[in-house]
């Protein structure tokens, strides 16, 4: 019974790093000339592309648009694209969290962009949070 549970161990261990995924590698672009010639050589060895795209305002007005040349190397080596969608003001911020009708508008506008273009989703970059307000603001 012990040799069993020992074998039972050992090809468990044995099996252990192929239970894992490789690791992705994410690649996030802003629209710097550098960032785009980098992504453009080495989009091969990316597995997931994060461009920093489009804003959003506190009233969910979102605005920004994909690089073509960078969207369509993505699209012909089936790359998945999740842009970044950023907001930065920390007033915007809290008046973006606390109002449902603009996050539908922001919502519904990065519906609208990713059946677009593809994507399969997005990151937000949300900064200056006052935290202590943040404490206050519904849970999403």
């Amino acid at each position: 019974m012990m040799k069993r549970f020992l074998l039972s161990a050992l090809l468990l261990l044995a099996a252990a790093p192929s239970l894992h995924t490789q690791p992705v590698a994410l690649f996030y672009m802003t629209s710097n000339p550098d960032s785009i010639r980098s992504f453009l050589a080495h989009s091969s060895q990316i597995d997931l592309l994060v461009p920093a795209w489009y804003q959003v305002d506190e009233n969910g007005l979102v605005t920004g648009s994909p690089d073509p040349a960078v969207l369509k190397r993505a699209q012909d080596e089936k790359l998945p694209v999740m842009p970044i969608i950023a907001l930065f003001n920390k007033k915007g911020f809290h008046a973006l969290a606390l109002n449902s009708g603009a996050q539908a508008v922001m919502n519904q506008a990065m519906i609208r962009e990713s059946k677009l273009h593809g994507y399969i989703g997005f990151q937000f970059d949300f900064e200056n949070i006052d935290w202590t307000t943040a404490i206050c603001l519904p849970r999403w």
